[in-house]
C-alpha cells in the first residue's frame, strides 16, 4: 500500500504551507510595526528583514514544486509569485540561509567605516552596521546583464530615507502577495483533505507507529488489523506493568475498541 491512501503528500504540503503562512504573517507584521527609537530597534528590524527572506524563499520553493489544479487567476498568481520571489532566492543564499564569502567581502569594501577606530570599542554600532551592509550587498548584487540592480535600478543605501522607504515598500508588497498566494493554496488543498473520524483513527495510528525516520528508507504504509490489535494488547500490558490503574487501562482499551 502506498502513501496516497492516507493523503500523506497532500497533507505534508498543507503542513508546510500552514507553517509558512504563520511564519510569514508574524514577521511581515512585525517588520511593519517596528518603532525605530534606538539602534537596538534598528538592529531588530534588520535582523527580522534577513530572516523573512528565508521564509519567502521557502514559499518560492514550494510554489515551484506544488502542482495544484486551480482557477486561471490562481495559476497566474502562482506564476507571478515564482517570478517575484527570485530575489528572495538570491537574498537567502547570499546573506540569510548562508553567508556568501564574496558578498561579505564586497560588504566590507562597500563600508570601510565598519572598521574605523571609533567602532573598535563600540560593538553595538558595529553589529548594526554589519546587518545594514550585508543587506545592502545582497540587494545591490541582484543585477541584470548590464550590471543594473534588477528591482530598483540603482544601488540601495538603507541610511537614505528614500532608499529605505522604497525597499520596505517593496518588501511589504511581496510579503502581502505571498500571504495571499499561500492562503489561496491552503484553501485549495484543504478542500481535498479528508479529516479522520474516530472509526478511522485506529488504522491511522497503526500506520503512525510504522513511521520510518531514517530518511534514506521508505516508510511503511501496510495496515494489518490483527497486528494492530496485538500491539494494543501489548501496550495495555506495559501500562499495567508501569502501574497504571485498571480503570485507566479499561478506559483506553474501550476507547480504541470503539474506533474499530
Amino acid at each position: 500500500m502506498n502513501s496516497s491512501k492516507y493523503q500523506i503528500e497532500i497533507k505534508a504540503s498543507y503542513l508546510n504551507l500552514l507553517l509558512l503562512k504563520d511564519d510569514l504573517e508574524y514577521f511581515h507584521n512585525r517588520i511593519n510595526s517596528f518603532e525605530l527609537v534606538d539602534h537596538y530597534s534598528l538592529v531588530g528590524l534588520l535582523r527580522n528583514t534577513r530572516y523573512i527572506f528565508i521564509i519567502l524563499n521557502n514559499i518560492r520553493d514550494v510554489s515551484e514544486k506544488l502542482n495544484l489544479k486551480g482557477s486561471k487567476e490562481y495559476i497566474n498568481k502562482t506564476r507571478k509569485i515564482r517570478k517575484s520571489l527570485l530575489f528572495a532566492k538570491h537574498f537567502r543564499h547570499k546573506v540569510a540561509g548562508h553567508l556568501d564569502k564574496i558578498v561579505s567581502e564586497r560588504a566590507v569594501q562597500w563600508s570601510p567605516e565598519l572598521f574605523h577606530n571609533e567602532r573598535k570599542n563600540n560593538k553595538d554600532l558595529q553589529v548594526f552596521e554589519c546587518h545594514k551592509v550585508i543587506i545592502e550587498s545582497a540587494i545591490n548584487s541582484f543585477i541584470n546583464e548590464r550590471g543594473e540592480q534588477k528591482i530598483f535600478g540603482k544601488e540601495i543605501d538603507l541610511l537614505s530615507p528614500t532608499d529605505s522607504k522604497n525597499f520596505y515598500k517593496y518588501l511589504w508588497e511581496i510579503g502581502a502577495d505571498s500571504i495571499e498566494w499561500v492562503s489561496l493554496s491552503l484553501s485549495i488543498i484543504e478542500s481535498e483533505i479528508i479529516y479522520l473520524d474516530d472509526n478511522e483513527m485506529l488504522e491511522s495510528l497503526s500506520i503512525a507507529a510504522k513511521t520510518e525516520f531514517n530518511l534514506k528508507k521508505e516508510s511503511n504504509f501496510i495496515y494489518d488489523k490483527d497486528e494492530s490489535m496485538a500491539s494494543l494488547q501489548n501496550t495495555l500490558k506495559e501500562l499495567k506493568k508501569l502501574g497504571a490503574s485498571q480503570e485507566v487501562i479499561d478506559y483506553i482499551g474501550s476507547g480504541i475498541i470503539k474506533m474499530i
